[in-house]
């Protein structure tokens, strides 16, 4: 079968291949050889194999040079290679052997071959260990040249690309000396010159988008591979570049659109399995995750991230705290390293939060002496101050919550943040500061259920109940039955206007979510009320199960342990 353009090669936008007006065979296939775009790689196989030359010592070598290019440079275009089989002494042979041990060739001096002095250079390109997708080739390493070896072959590339302005190799090769060395702004330059001049070329802008990754220039950066995307659309190098963009970006639907993409072409890539498996979690898809989860497991060995996902699922999904701590100690006797310690550190504070929400005191003891621990940084992140703070609200000690408050603003003022200070406005009584805090968080994120919840709740601290009220209902009737729903009828039993209908409200959200702890207390508050100790402290027990450190439930805890047959 000849070799040639596949359906979904990845070459879409071909640049236009100006074929020599004279010229033998032999300079034909060579021509082409030295342009090393895709297409005209694939011009040059498919001359070897209409003119039947692949067992010659010139078909031989250039079957195997072309086809060294387009497995280093384009993994992802799809096109049947002809068996790999070059002369054993020739000097290109030598030097493809050589590259593939990672060692330079350097030319003949005052060499004139374009291939003799541009090939050598394939011992150095970063990422010749990859797959079709990008991704790292199972069991190699890859391991850079250092600068100096860059910058010596340097020269031989400048010389190559005066020979022949018509190739995408020396000028491509340029650039990547130029992004190794340090020479940024040289190497957009370059990158951008190569993409202009060859369309079809798509390492440069993928090469373009690293850069500006690295530069955080993320307002640049989607665009430039959006569009490389749409000129590519079946290059999984391509989508992988995309679906890290903007997996990077926490744009999970984007993310998960290329994302399954590149699986599709390798359904083992254990990379973006574990990406996949993320964004479920974000998703609270748990189940999903599970069997992501499960799949990695089958072919890659364990890693701090695939533990980390697992700790999630078994904490979110399936209520086991007991597993979830099992996998996240299990990550924190390890040491992290450099490239993992930013899941380390993640891992802590979710054990962290694990803890000191347990219903078990040694859990919780042990939770606040970790947090304790990170706190002694006399500049903690603002993670550990916002863990603090949460844990502060929880003990109802305001004092201490309000110090955490002042430090975090003082970093950063996000939703969470401007979310923890209308709790704090409000448990400590202040309402139009609680008012203006929530006002504020309609503002950061206007359709997020959460500043709709906490603004209906101010409005009723505040006695604005008929704006309270038109407010809730038109959220009610469009909130979907869960959790959401349940605390929506929890806000509407504090506007009924008699006890019976703020009990069915009441009972209502509990059967929507029975862990609402809000809906809890105010259900044992009721019985309590009315006497009813039977009822109180089914309801108590339930809470304190939720908030074991509330002062409030504690002091009911003890009142109704001392009453004979008080249930405690």
């Amino acid at each position: 079968m000849p070799p040639g353009n596949a359906p979904g090669n990845g070459s879409s936008a071909r640049s236009p291949v100006p074929a020599p007006v004279t010229g033998s065979i032999v300079e034909q296939i060579r021509f082409h050889t030295e342009r090393g775009t895709p297409s005209s790689i694939i011009e040059a196989l498919e001359i070897i194999h209409a003119r039947n030359l692949g067992g010659t010592e010139h078909g031989r070598i250039m079957n195997a040079i072309n086809s060294t290019v387009m497995r280093t440079l384009y993994p992802s275009v799809q096109v049947q290679l002809p068996p790999y089989d070059p002369p054993l002494v020739h000097m290109y042979s030598v030097i493809l052997r050589e590259a593939e041990q990672g060692i330079y060739t350097a030319p003949r001096p005052n060499s004139t071959d374009y291939l003799e002095l541009v090939l050598p250079f394939l011992s150095m390109y970063p990422g010749r260990s990859r797959n079709a997708d990008g991704s790292r080739r199972s069991g190699t390493t890859e391991r850079l040249a250092p600068p100096e070896s860059f910058l010596a072959a340097l020269p031989n590339l400048q010389t190559a690309a005066a020979f022949n302005e018509d190739s995408v190799l020396a000028g491509y090769f340029i650039a990547v000396v130029y992004e190794q060395t340090g020479r940024t702004d040289d190497a957009l330059r370059q990158y951008s010159h190569m993409w202009t001049s060859f369309p079809e070329f798509f390492p440069a802008p993928l090469a373009i988008a690293r850069i500006m990754e690295t530069q955080e220039r993320d307002e640049e950066l989607l665009p430039l591979l959006s569009d490389t995307a749409a000129r590519f659309p079946d290059n999984p190098q391509v989508m992988r570049q995309l679906a890290l963009a903007h997996y990077r970006a926490g744009n999970w639907a984007a993310a998960e659109g290329a994302i399954d993409i590149v699986l599709e072409r390798n359904s083992r890539n254990a990379e973006f399995l574990l990406m996949r498996a993320h964004i479920l979690v974000q998703k609270r898809q748990f189940l999903k995750a599970q069997e992501v989860l499960d799949f990695y497991t089958s072919i890659a060995p364990a890693s701090i991230f695939h533990q980390f996902l697992r700790a999630q699922v078994n904490a979110e999904g399936f209520n086991n705290r007991e597993a979830a701590l099992n996998d996240l100690r299990a990550i924190l006797q390890t040491p992290p390293t450099a490239a993992t310690a930013h899941i380390y550190n993640e891992a802590m504070l979710y054990a962290i939060r694990l803890l000191i929400s347990s219903p078990h005191t040694a859990d919780r003891t042990e939770g606040r002496a970790l947090l304790a621990q990170l706190l002694n940084d006399p500049n903690p992140p603002p993670e550990v101050l916002a863990l603090a703070l949460d844990d502060a609200l929880r003990q109802e000690k305001l004092d201490e919550a309000r110090l955490y408050l002042n430090r975090l603003f003082a970093q950063r003022r996000s939703f969470q943040d401007v979310l923890a200070a209308v709790a704090l406005e409000r448990a400590q009584g202040n309402t139009q500061a609680a008012l203006a805090f929530a006002r504020e968080l309609r503002v950061i994120e206007p359709a997020n259920e959460e500043a709709t919840l906490a603004y209906i709740a101010v409005l009723i601290d505040s006695g604005a109940a008929n704006a309270a009220v038109t407010l809730l209902e038109s959220r009610l009737a469009a909130a979907p039955s869960g959790s959401l729903k349940s605390r929506y009828l929890f806000l509407r039993s504090r506007l009924s206007e008699n006890e019976e209908q703020a009990q069915d409200d009441l009972r209502a959200s509990l059967f929507e979510d029975p862990r609402n702890l809000d809906t809890l207390i105010a259900l044992f508050e009721l019985h309590h009320q009315r006497g009813d100790s039977q009822r109180a402290v089914h309801y108590l027990r339930q809470a304190l199960a939720l908030a074991p450190d509330n002062p409030r439930l504690k002091h009911y805890q003890a009142e109704y342990a001392r009453i004979p047959g008080g249930g405690f």
